[in-house]
């Protein structure tokens, strides 16, 4: 850490000083990524005839601060997933066949074989 007396000499000098923000995302746990995913189709599944992005706004209508969260920041891909307009019962399998996936291989599976698993569902589908 930068000397205090030298940062205020910096700022009266008219230079800028910056300060470093901690960003790490503590990972979901993947039950509640699960939780989430239902939690979304169950108010996106009807609607998905609705333009996307009234599809979004229902969703994160009634969203608390952690469903929030996972919409629009550590999770946007699953939601536009699940918000284009154009999901289906079998886009919410996959993505529940690769969080489980996930799991598996933190829980320390064999990762190929887990992958070759999930590729067996995929073409079962």
């Amino acid at each position: 850490m930068m000397d205090p007396a030298k940062l205020k000499q910096i700022q009266q000098e008219g230079g800028t000083v910056l300060q470093w923000k901690e960003t790490r995302i503590k990972p979901l746990a993947f039950d509640l990524v699960g939780k989430y995913i239902d939690t979304i189709w169950s108010v996106s599944k009807d609607i998905q005839s609705w333009p996307s992005a009234e599809i979004e706004k229902k969703v994160l209508e009634d969203a608390d601060e952690g469903l929030q969260r996972f919409c629009t920041f550590s999770h946007k891909s699953i939601f536009s997933i699940l918000t284009s307009g154009k999901a289906s019962e079998r886009d919410v399998r996959n993505l529940k066949y690769m969080i489980e996936a996930k799991k598996k291989i933190a829980a320390g599976e064999d990762e190929q074989e887990t992958i070759n698993q999930l590729h067996q569902l995929f073409q079962a589908d």
